[in-house]
């Protein structure tokens, strides 16, 4: 029961961020735009989709794991967190605020494809959110469009790691001071907090029936 709490918890903080995200990258990030891989590789998107599918198929929790690694990449959606070496810096994937991070191996799967297929295109940054956005859609939840266009960071940093992703026992307050900061009312959280609920039960359901399942 404490652990399905705690997942609940996790993927709300995801989900708002995603929300977030999503809702002003527009705005804010010159050069992102919807199919920005139109033309250069056209099927990027669906093999994302394809690949992602697949995963959350054999394993239920994939779908929860690709969000938080979303919400982890906490440089500004740029593909840090896959650093290995950052100048001698310690890495994103050494903070404790990032312990548990699983499912790089998909990310890194699909990468390896579509360079084979679109050499030195697809970034890896926008795998993450696209990957993210379908999760999120296979587990029941609302489908959104991703502008995309992101730039990998070469580095990487575990300090902004430890100062900016909130804990696991996060308290109310300090919840709602870090979405305020981002200029999300109350009302708002109230009402993400019903859209992603339904999700989530999908979810639980998923993985109350999947054999050999790790919720």
């Amino acid at each position: 029961m404490t652990g399905s709490k705690g997942i609940l918890v996790f993927v709300f903080l995801c989900c708002l961020f995603s929300v977030i995200i999503g809702d002003y990258e527009e705005e804010i990030i010159p050069g992102l735009e919807l199919n920005f891989y139109g033309n250069s590789c056209p099927n990027a998107e669906q093999f994302v989709k394809e690949e992602v599918s697949r995963s959350v198929l054999i394993d239920p929790t994939t779908a929860a794991a690709l969000l938080r690694l979303a919400f982890h990449d906490c440089q500004g959606c740029d593909g840090s967190v896959f650093l290995s070496y950052s100048n001698g810096l310690m890495i994103e994937t050494e903070s404790e605020m990032n312990f548990g991070v699983r499912k790089l191996d998909i990310i890194n799967g699909i990468k390896s494809s579509l360079e084979r297929i679109c050499p030195q295109t697809v970034s890896c940054s926008d795998i993450i959110q696209l990957a993210a956005r379908d999760a999120v859609y296979l587990a029941g939840g609302p489908y959104k469009d991703v502008f995309t266009g992101r730039k990998d960071s070469k580095f990487a940093s575990k300090e902004r790691a430890d100062k900016e992703l909130p804990p696991a026992d996060i308290s109310v307050d300090k919840f709602i001071k870090i979405f305020q900061q981002k200029n999300i009312t109350l009302q708002g959280v109230a009402l993400l907090v019903v859209s992603v609920y339904s999700a989530i039960r999908v979810t639980e359901l998923e993985c109350s029936t999947a054999v050999n399942s790790s919720c």
